[in-house]
Order: C-alpha cells, then sequence, then structure tokens
C-alpha cells in the first residue's frame, strides 16, 4: 500500500519491521533483502539515521551467517555514504562497525587499527557515542592482552564522554565494563559492587534488552566465580536468547574474554548433565520479573 501510495519513509518502516522479524525467525536471506532495500532508499532520502541502521543491521545480518567479507562490504558502503554526506559521526560509526567485522573474524590487529581510528575522529567530534564505542572496543581488547591497567583507562574515558555530554546520565554499559576490569585483576566484591547500579538501570530499560544481556554475562562470572554454577548456567540461558534475537547483536565482544569462557567452561565441567540441562530449562522458561529478582539475588 505505501509503495502505491509513494510513501518512501512508510515503505521504509515497514521494510525494518520485516527485517526485525525474519531475523528472529533465522530467516537471514529475507531479512537481508529487506534491509538492502531499505538502506537504499534511506539513502535516497538522505536520512542518516535511519541509513546507519538499516546498514548495521545488514552488516550484523552478514556476521551472523559468518559472511564477514559481505558484512565488510556492507561497512565499506557506510564509510563511502560518510564522505558523500560529509559526516564525520556516520565515518566514525563505520569505523567502529569494521572493527568489531575484523574483530569476530579473529583479526584483533586491524580491529584494533579501525578503533584507535574511531576513537581519534571521535575525539574531534561534539558527540560522545562513536568515541564510546571505540573505546569499549579498545578496552575489551586491551582485556584480552591481559592489560588491566589500559582497560580501566579507555572504559573510564568513555564513561567521562558520556557525562560531558549528558551530566547524570545512567550508564550501564561503562558499569559492566568496569566491572570486568575488576573481575580480571580477581576482585569480584569491586565487580558486584559496580553491577548493582548498572543492573538497576537495565531493569527499566525493557527497550534495550541487548543492555540486560550485557549484564547478565557479566553477572554469569560473578556467579561461576563463587561457585553458583546452577544460577549462572540460568542467567546465562537468558542472555543467549537474548543475544540470538537481538538483530544488531551478532558480535558480543565480552562473551570473548578469558573470564567470560572460563565461566562457562565451569558450568559445562561443575555440573552433570541432568543439572546442567535442568538449570538450562528452568532459566529458558523464567519470566523478565524472575530473571532480574534472581539477579539482583546474585549481587547481595
Amino acid at each position: 500500500m505505501w509503495r502505491e501510495l509513494g510513501d518512501d519513509y512508510a515503505v521504509a518502516r515497514v521494510l525494518g519491521d520485516l527485517s526485525s522479524i525474519a531475523m528472529r525467525e533465522g530467516r537471514y536471506a529475507d531479512a537481508a533483502a529487506a534491509l538492502v532495500e531499505g538502506a537504499g532508499i534511506c539513502r535516497r532520502l538522505g536520512d542518516r539515521r535511519a541509513f546507519v541502521t538499516f546498514t548495521t543491521k545488514l552488516a550484523a545480518v552478514a556476521q551472523r551467517r559468518a559472511d564477514y567479507a559481505g558484512a565488510r562490504s556492507v561497512l565499506e558502503e557506510l564509510r563511502n555514504a560518510s564522505r558523500d554526506f560529509r559526516d564525520p559521526v556516520l565515518e566514525a560509526q563505520g569505523l567502529v562497525a569494521l572493527g568489531d567485522v575484523w574483530w569476530a573474524e579473529g583479526d584483533h590487529t586491524m580491529a584494533q587499527r579501525l578503533f584507535e581510528e574511531a576513537v581519534a575522529l571521535g575525539r574531534t567530534l561534539d558527540r560522545c557515542w562513536p568515541l564510546f564505542d571505540a573505546l569499549q572496543g579498545l578496552g575489551v581488547l586491551a582485556l584480552e592482552r591481559d592489560d588491566v591497567v589500559q582497560a580501566r583507562r579507555c572504559f573510564q574515558e568513555a564513561a567521562d564522554a558520556v557525562q560531558r555530554e549528558a551530566p547524570g546520565m545512567d550508564d550501564p554499559l561503562s558499569a559492566a565494563s568496569l566491572a570486568h576490569v575488576a573481575l580480571a585483576e580477581g576482585d569480584r566484591e569491586r565487580a558486584k559492587e559496580l553491577c548493582r547500579p548498572a543492573l538497576a538501570v537495565v531493569s527499566t530499560m525493557v527497550s534495550r534488552p541487548q543492555i540486560l544481556a550485557v549484564v547478565l554475562d557479566l553477572l554469569t562470572v560473578i556467579l561461576a566465580q563463587g561457585g553458583e554454577l546452577e544460577r549462572a548456567t540460568m542467567l546465562a540461558c537468558v542472555a543467549d536468547e537474548i543475544h540470538g534475537r537481538t538483530v544488531d547483536a551478532g558480535f558480543t565482544p565480552q562473551r570473548s574474554l578469558r573470564t567470560y569462557e572460563r565461566a562457562r567452561w565451569a558450568m559445562r565441567d561443575g555440573l552433570d548433565d541432568a543439572s546442567h540441562a535442568a538449570a538450562h530449562a528452568a532459566g529458558a522458561e523464567l519470566p523478565l520479573q524472575d530473571v532480574l529478582a534472581q539477579a539482583r539475588s546474585a549481587l547481595e
């Protein structure tokens, strides 16, 4: 109907909804087709924000299909568009997204270089978010190298950038990232202290489930390190489900950390098959309020 009426904005909106449905159902080819068409419409209309949304989701679909070359091609198109739009914010976003793809493919050197480019550009801008995302990437890469000093420096600069732009703004991602630094240092109590306000914030952000998943990943490590393997398995199951249905979560850097990987191994090795299956099944059936109650209890 909207095509017949010539309402390109409405067509793009419907294509976005269709792509999300297709992604949740695992119909990646259909999701990609809708996103390609939507991105083309938004670029033609000059709607930069929508174009970025469609393009980055398209790259995430490619990553879900392990089509890294396809994801890079899409994001190079985003970089080209940023030059056409003369938009340095868009260019910085493209650099971060490209860094994520190289990282997911295992090339940490290229990811590091792209994040550093994005940080250099982001520091010249009056918006914090491209800088924030690039610093988060550099911080997790630093943790992977066991460079906790550099990781803390990156995460703290990211947190400071948020507060400069929006003083007093809730920032659960920075708190969760700094908690990962505490875990890397073996300070589980400090990690729990940092996680409490992050959980309080995400409890009210029902429209941003991917941020809840990041906090649940952190709680998985905290619980596993404390020997609470069944509850860790339950929360990991919930996080798995959220990551699996979130279109723009094709790559989750914190899950590449050794502390997280060790937690998953501890859950598999420390529980017998029946206990692991029962905890996983319990997590799959938990309503949101019970998930949050379990998470709060884990931090007591």
